[in-house]
């Protein structure tokens, strides 16, 4: 009964422990992934922003000479 108690608590032990070692890798590797989208998405954003400016500022130019 003592062994089988033992190997039960060994089992659980081991399994507990592989799933959060699981568990911690898919968080780390999701918020590498997110934080890598939202670097992304941030430069994205800046490029869109410059080009409006810039396009802003043609139209200005434009305006000016017609």
């Amino acid at each position: 009964m003592t062994q089988d108690t033992d190997l039960t608590n060994k089992f659980l032990d081991g399994f507990e422990s592989n799933a959060t070692n699981a568990a911690h890798t898919f968080m780390t590797d999701l918020e590498q992934e997110l934080e890598n989208r939202f670097s992304h998405q941030d430069s994205i954003l800046g490029n869109m922003s410059t080009l409006v400016g810039k396009f802003q500022e043609t139209l200005k130019v434009l305006g000016k000479d017609g």
